[in-house]
């Protein structure tokens, strides 16, 4: 991997759709400019607000606040190295909590599964794409990546998955390790 950046501006995000009408990700597309990682190092923390109501989900929640801090540092200080790790753990996380979700809600019968499903297999492409594209050399990729695990872990986790919290109970949730859901994610 090249120890430079390429041309690509660090305004350069990847977009997601934001509706179901709108198609997969596209390649980079222009975004206004996102604030300095050093303006915004405010990752959430952990609140009781944020729980789901089940011990092994709000587990990997708190991972992915741990997460979202690790880019923020990693990014602040461009650290090349932890920007890596940090994505490649992102794409394990992002396998494994979303297919531990997912089976739960399927078990429960939970009646919007496939609107969130929808909503996690965007995110899931947009984090494979930036990590594409930074692995392949263009170091700007993962420019506001923080911001933007950051941005979906609020919306997402205070938003939606609170609206199954009615719906999964422990004896729907998959309490193997994680990392063997991303695993079993992987196909």
């Amino acid at each position: 991997m090249s120890q430079t950046s390429s041309t690509a501006t660090p305004s350069a995000v990847l977009s997601v759709p934001n509706s179901p009408h709108q198609t997969a990700p596209t390649p980079l597309q222009e975004q206004p400019q996102r604030k300095d990682v050093d303006m915004v190092l405010n990752p959430p923390e952990w609140s009781d607000e944020m729980s789901v109501g089940n011990s092994i989900l709000d587990a990997d929640h708190q991972s992915f606040l741990v997460l979202t801090r690790l880019l923020f540092e990693s990014q602040k200080h461009h650290n090349q190295l932890v920007i890596l790790s940090a994505i490649h753990m992102l794409e394990e996380y992002v396998g494994g909590h979303f297919l531990r979700e997912e089976k739960a809600m399927k078990a429960a019968k939970y009646p919007q599964l496939a609107a969130h499903t929808l909503k996690h297999g965007q995110f899931r492409a947009r984090v494979k794409a930036i990590a594409e594209v930074y692995k392949s050399g263009t170091l700007s990729a993962a420019d506001g990546l923080a911001e933007i695990v950051q941005d979906w872990l609020r919306q997402h986790v205070l938003d939606e998955d609170k609206l199954y919290v009615k719906w999964i109970s422990d004896i729907h949730v998959d309490t193997r390790p994680l990392g063997i859901l991303a695993l079993e994610a992987q196909g």
